[in-house]
């Protein structure tokens, strides 16, 4: 894998640069505070936490494989690396590291009501909670795996679609999503999905179905076909262009779609099951995994191959 800045500055431009000054910006906010922090956290002093991030951020910027990674706040984790090598050797670190492997695995996995359940969380702070074709395949193996030992699963909604663009499509992106989107129609455990935050596009599509489902939503969930945003300036560029205030139409007609977009709105149709505060979430998921866990035992066994997998 060649260094993004092979690959992007023949094409690279003044709109460009500026977009990534102001996420440099952004990144550089969180990621001084927390590396002084780090530093303090592991007994360094704070201008060698504030160089480290500085310094290894850019290296990690410079030579990465990806144009959306956040190098700073990796950087600072340099300095508590440096001190578990200095106190345990480079087989402290790896120990360390396969430690947290396992933490990672097991946090896969949780018991709510004292049911075993598999749970898909999306991270907003990658690709914008966006599903590439790692994260689809790597769905795909999860929910494989509850079918298999027949663990209802939990999918946590902050999902803003399929990722698009060149890259996306040279990975495979079309044949991960549709390999997505199958296989949660071959899941014959209970399901529940929770519209935490966004919800948009085919990509939530691959992280529920209605089999023997549960979707709720929490009310500062907003799902549909894309952002109200990006809808309203393909679909309303004409009329935007014409109005005697273009900023105040265009104002007006997200406002109107974020109201469509609202999960009241859902609800009042039976597209969602319930809007709920997030403080109830784990008792509403407790209740219909008991109320369709008598669906379990009946299907002990290997179950039925999937003809995508």
């Amino acid at each position: 894998m060649k260094p993004k800045i092979l690959t992007t500055m023949p094409g690279y431009t003044a709109g460009d640069f500026r977009a990534d000054t102001l996420a440099g910006v952004s990144v550089a906010m969180v990621a001084l505070p927390l590396s002084l922090a780090i530093a303090i956290a592991s007994g360094a002093t704070p201008d060698k936490g504030l160089v480290t991030a500085i310094v290894a951020g850019f290296l990690i910027s410079l030579l990465g494989g990806s144009r959306v990674q956040i190098g700073g706040p990796t950087g600072a984790f340099i300095v508590v690396v440096a001190g578990v090598i200095d106190a345990h050797g480079y087989a402290g670190l790896v120990t360390a590291t396969f430690m947290a492997g396992l933490i990672l695995l097991a946090a896969g996995f949780a018991r709510i009501g004292g049911y075993p359940v598999g749970v898909i969380c999306g991270n907003p702070a990658h690709l914008g909670g966006a599903l590439d074709a790692k994260s689809c395949d790597k769905q795909v193996r999860f929910m494989s795996f509850c079918d298999t030992f027949h663990l209802p699963i939990v999918t946590l909604i902050d999902n803003g679609g399929f990722m698009l663009g060149p890259d996306a499509e040279r990975s495979g992106i079309n044949r991960s999503a549709l390999r997505a989107m199958m296989a949660v129609q071959y899941i014959d455990v209970p399901i529940v999905a929770v519209y935490m935050r966004k919800a948009y596009g085919l990509g939530v599509i691959s992280q529920y179905n209605d089999k023997l489902g549960l979707r709720l939503a929490w009310p500062t969930a907003e799902s549909g076909a894309m952002p109200a945003e990006g809808e309203v300036d393909a679909l309303f560029a004409r009329e935007i262009a014409e109005a005697d205030d273009p900023a105040a139409y265009r104002r007006m007609a997200i406002d109107r779609l974020h109201a469509l977009k609202s999960p009241w709105k859902k609800a009042e149709t039976f597209e969602l099951s319930d809007v709920i505060h997030p403080a109830e979430t784990r008792e509403y998921i407790g209740r219909f995994i008991a109320a369709s866990w008598h669906r379990i035992p009946g299907r002990l066994g290997p179950p039925r191959r999937w003809p995508i997998v």
